[in-house]
């Protein structure tokens, strides 16, 4: 399995995201990683495109990590094959999501949606721009302990 019971996520061997992490851990496991965000001119999120090994056949895929400000622990990442993450759907769980859902299932064995107390990953359609990804929110990604329950409280329903 590729997400254990803590939340560490290894998309592949070599490659691990983790709760507490900072950038200078992320950007020292791979060669590769390109500034994707920034905030007061500095770096708070990197994207990788690489071809995931694993399947039947390797798979480009794209995966941004998003810090909690610069010098910040990993607040969240997202992930998707490039050839799944583009394009419409109506509302917020449709065909793209249930396709995410059935690919993250089938490469890293996790049903979706999942999380502890670590934070929680499940598919997510951005209709502004038609970007479907799966998305994981992680508990150090929130101002207080207050918005990480109220957070929890509201994808328990």
């Amino acid at each position: 399995m590729n997400l254990d019971d803590n939340g560490r996520f290894t998309p592949e061997p070599g490659l691990a995201l983790w709760s507490g992490m900072r950038a200078p851990e992320l950007l020292a496991q791979r060669e590769g990683w390109e500034e994707w965000l920034h905030h007061d001119g500095r770096p708070v999120a990197w994207r990788l495109v690489f071809d995931a090994r694993g399947g039947r056949k390797p798979e480009k895929t794209v995966l941004i990590a998003t810090f909690a400000g610069s010098g910040g622990p990993l607040a969240r990442w997202d992930i998707a094959p490039w050839n799944l993450m583009d394009g419409d759907q109506r509302g917020p769980d449709g065909p793209r999501t249930r396709a995410l859902r059935e690919w993250f299932e089938r490469r890293h064995g996790v049903a979706l949606p999942a999380g502890g107390d670590w934070g929680q990953v499940d598919a997510a359609h951005d209709p502004h721009n038609a970007v479907t990804l799966v998305v994981c929110n992680l508990r150090e990604g929130f101002a207080s302990e207050r918005e990480w329950q109220a957070f929890r409280n509201r994808r328990a329903r």
